[in-house]
């Protein structure tokens, strides 16, 4: 598993666009291993299920007294959160990659329905400052058409008319491949990942009636992906989520005077310097989109060798390896992609 993540970062980098579909594929995945694919015997699906009236804390959940913490189902539950909170980590540092917005978009939508769940957002024990900071740099870079769309209760429909521009009239393609042709219709599709979303427990309450029911996209368009999905929609997606978060949870905090994501009790100016100071530390660094040039200081996806530091990097056959032995329920091998033997999931 630590060899996945170490090489994730490199991954991206390398298959820029494409990397559109393998993210919610895999932030689909990392869902649903935490919470077992259903199983019973899964800490945090139990708890979501007796919302919150059985188990009362985090102590408990994670091998108190009500469960065995050697036992099969929490150490599996322990492995998938610490998958969900690296690869999620992975993600947020790669501040201004407009291609990791498919894998954010997925797992905010999960986190917001944890969310509304007590004691259950702490189970998840997230990193909310990298959050933040990337909230605001999305906010900095893909300034909102309008903050009301951001800021509405109701979930954001993209005006595919109203608001393109001559640099979103290109050809929509699937998985992330993008041709400059103009397309010969422009009506409103859900996002590629909405349809790999559609039906999942934790979507239950996401989507308004009827989301899906546009007769004029037929089936073979449904994992589209148009420009403006990309640099526009998606974006504005994104920042309604982190805004939900925040008027349901109490983790983090936005600020609309000021249009800013903070920590609580953290000022907008202090919290400010503190994602400036982030990115000067390296942590944080801005992406360059589409090429790995930016990739933060003291990147965990190199590797040293006889003293040379080498770039490891995924084929698109390892990565689909990676997703599929999370998706049998997290009793994959990732040990034929280490070199070294690594750890077993």
């Amino acid at each position: 598993m630590e060899d996945f993540i170490s090489r994730l970062d490199s991954h991206i980098a390398r298959i820029t666009k494409k990397y559109l579909e393998q993210g919610y594929f895999l932030a689909i995945s990392n869902c649903m291993a935490l919470l077992g694919y259903g199983s019973e015997e899964n800490p945090l699906n139990a708890l979501v299920k007796s919302q919150g009236s059985q188990i009362q804390d985090r102590d408990v959940l994670m091998g108190g007294t009500s469960l065995d913490e050697n036992s099969k189902a929490t150490v599996t539950f322990k492995n998938a959160l610490h998958l969900f909170n690296k690869t999620l980590q992975v993600h947020l540092q790669r501040i201004g990659d407009t291609n990791v917005l498919s894998f954010l978009h997925v797992t905010l939508v999960f986190i917001r329905y944890m969310s509304n769940i007590p004691r259950v957002i702490d189970i998840l024990d997230l990193n909310w400052a990298s959050l933040v900071t990337m909230l605001n740099s999305i906010l900095a870079i893909h300034k909102p058409s309008s903050y009301t769309v951001i800021e509405g209760s109701q979930l954001p429909k993209p005006d595919p008319i109203g608001r393109r521009n001559s640099t979103e009239l290109q050809q929509p393609d699937i998985a992330g491949n993008h041709s400059d042709a103009s397309p010969s219709t422009d009506e409103f599709r859900p996002f590629p990942e909405e349809w790999a979303m559609q039906g999942l427990g934790w979507t239950a309450d996401y989507f308004p009636p009827g989301w899906f029911h546009n007769p004029n996209v037929e089936s073979e368009k449904h994992y589209l992906e148009a420009e403006s999905m990309r640099t526009e929609h998606r974006p504005e997606r994104v920042l309604w989520l982190g805004i939900q978060i925040a008027r349901i949870g109490g983790a983090i905090a936005y600020d609309a005077a000021t249009h800013t994501f903070t920590l609580p009790g953290v000022p907008a100016a202090a919290a400010a310097r503190a994602d400036e100071a982030e990115a000067a530390s390296g942590r944080g660094a801005v992406v360059a989109e589409g090429t790995g040039e930016g990739r933060r200081a003291g990147s965990e996806c190199t590797t040293e060798t006889l003293g040379t530091e080498v770039e490891v990097e995924m084929s698109d056959a390892e990565m689909g390896e990676c997703c599929d032995a999370v998706a049998a329920g997290g009793s994959g091998s990732f040990s034929r992609l280490a070199k070294d033997g690594g750890p077993d999931f």
